[in-house]
């Protein structure tokens, strides 16, 4: 009930834009063979005649429905909002969804309409409180989002949640809704979490957030690809706001996640593993950094081609966190700092050579015959090699004024050291 008054303290504009087109539903494959069902229509009313008791009904009103009008039953993640809202304001064809319901041809009207019908029949049928009217409001709120009616649909997400707390209770909702799978309480404070970032509400944003991570470990899914989706997330809220010790407790748990799960061989693994070390590299931690890309270079190396970009950008990291090793030992151990830069300068060689590699291969794949996915996957690498490409000759540079600075810097202590011997 906490969550619930924390919600209620927000209500969200309408002016605010979504990219995104879905509506998640409860959709399953049941059969309705064997099942009497029927039709009214009197005085511009209507309704479903069947068993009300039978939950193959609500699930089927609450899901299929979207499928026959042609809405999309996928669930949009962390990372697929945020790169999707940087879009927001493009008329690009990542629009079409939108475009389908301003042109009406998403029949959104006709769902609302049944989706409203649903939620009056779990409440006749099953009672007010009961978790099938949380489960038809929740459908609705999610139709209301994508039609950008954030008023109508904050309320309803609420009324979903209030009634399962008080349905099952704050902390038996936890164990009993996460035990049919996918948790309607989870997803659903996590969709609200999510306004709350975008409208720049971040605190509020974290702790819902966290409290719908906390329901899918406690559910038994905290492994599952959504929870370290949202792991990840989390993660970046607090590097954004350069917490840095709590974001690399959570990568530290997302990386003894793939380990367990999927071993060190593995590029989900090392893909995690290089994130926690970044941060590392923020806190100054070169020793643990440095562990850490060594063992990715590795194993990229033992699962891509030579000339991977991968192989390239972990390479440039390695230089960076060289270079701050140097900086770090510049005035206690000079000869120490010199060999970190001649590190640093081998790696950026490398990962030059590279970067220059990926993008010749492309432009002598430009010139055949190729199909259009390898077209877009030649020119994602082409860029990923540019970035690549271009940071590590910037970091060169400043690697090349460092050393001029450690030759300064070693003239003047040889200078110091002469007038002690004259002196003596």
């Amino acid at each position: 009930m906490a969550m619930t008054k924390l919600l209620k303290k927000h209500r969200f504009p309408s002016f605010h834009v979504f990219s995104s087109s879905t509506v998640t539903t409860n959709s399953l494959p049941i059969s309705f063979s064997g099942k009497r069902l029927s039709h009214w229509y009197q005085n511009g009313e209507y309704g479903w005649r069947t068993n009300l008791r039978d939950p193959c009904l609500w699930i089927v009103i609450s899901g299929h429905v979207v499928v026959t009008l042609g809405i999309s039953a996928s669930t949009a993640f962390a990372e697929d909002v945020t790169s999707e809202t940087s879009s927001a304001n493009s008329t690009g064809d990542e629009l079409t969804g939108l475009r389908k319901i301003e042109d009406g041809s998403g029949k959104l009207d006709d769902a609302e309409r049944l989706f409203m019908a649903a939620i009056q029949e779990a409440k006749e049928g099953f009672g007010e409180q009961d978790p099938h009217v949380a489960s038809a409001c929740n459908n609705l709120a999610e139709l209301y989002r994508v039609k950008k009616a954030f008023d109508k649909a904050e309320p309803l997400y609420l009324e979903a949640i209030k009634i399962l707390e008080e349905s099952f209770g704050p902390d038996d909702i936890k164990r009993r809704v996460l035990g049919y799978g996918h948790s309607e309480c989870s997803d659903t404070m996590y969709q609200i979490g999510m306004v709350l970032y975008l409208q720049g509400k971040e605190r509020d944003a974290e702790t819902i957030i966290k409290e719908s991570i906390s329901m899918l470990e406690t559910g038994g899914e905290g492994e599952s690809f959504v929870c370290i989706r949202r792991l990840r997330f989390l993660s970046q809220l607090y590097l954004k706001s350069n917490r840095l010790d709590e974001a690399e407790m959570i990568q530290r748990k997302i990386l003894n996640i793939m380990e367990l799960s999927k071993g060190w061989y593995s590029l989900d693994t090392v893909i995690a593993a290089e994130s926690l070390a970044l941060t590392l590299q923020k806190s100054s931690e070169t020793k643990q950094s440095k562990e850490l890309l060594e063992r990715c270079l590795d194993v990229r190396k033992a699962l891509l081609p030579g000339d991977h970009i991968q192989i390239g950008a972990n390479l440039l990291h390695l230089a960076r966190v060289a270079k701050l090793d140097s900086s770090q030992h510049k005035k206690l151990d000079v000869s120490r700092a010199k060999a970190e830069l001649d590190t640093a300068k081998d790696h950026l060689h490398n990962s030059i050579r590279i970067a220059r590699q990926c993008l010749d291969k492309v432009l002598k794949q430009k010139d055949k015959s190729k199909k259009n996915s390898v077209h877009g996957h030649s020119r994602k690498e082409a860029q990923a090699a540019l970035v690549i490409l271009l940071q590590s000759l910037s970091t060169l540079s400043s690697v090349e004024l460092a050393t001029q600075e450690l030759q300064e810097i070693q003239v003047r202590l040889c200078g110091r050291s002469f007038i002690r011997c004259d002196m003596v």
